[in-house]
């Protein structure tokens, strides 16, 4: 079995989601971002469902300067996509919407004014 279908299935098994969650808590960025670079794409598809959602939301509840750039790129992914009106809708994804989007929105006007801060210097 390929390692994205194995990802994608435990994201989503009631069970599944939370042996990932427990790996992204483990704090080790590298695995952390390769796990979340692995299932970029099927973010939307994930945050629609019961139990993936829940580690969407991890993976948006992690921190650390290592993670920022690919927090962003999930917020990004999410915001951007052509599911945006069905997300708003399904319970599992509105919930988590209304909880970050807020957020989300400060995180990526944070993290824009500091990388133009850094390109300056």
């Amino acid at each position: 079995m390929h390692i994205l279908t194995a990802w994608l299935l435990l994201w989503q098994d009631p069970f599944g989601n939370y042996v990932v969650q427990y790996v992204l808590e483990l704090g080790h960025s590298e695995a952390t971002e390769s796990i979340m670079r692995q299932l970029c794409g099927h973010y939307p598809e994930l945050a629609q469902q019961k139990f993936s959602s829940n580690v969407v939301e991890k993976c948006l509840k992690l921190g650390g300067q290592s993670l920022a750039e690919m927090r962003e790129r999930v917020i990004r992914e999410l915001l951007n996509s052509p599911l945006m009106p069905r997300l708003l809708q399904v319970n599992s994804s509105s919930t988590l919407f209304a909880r970050f989007l807020p957020n989300w929105l400060a995180l990526l006007l944070l993290h824009r004014i500091t990388h133009r801060i850094l390109l300056w210097l």
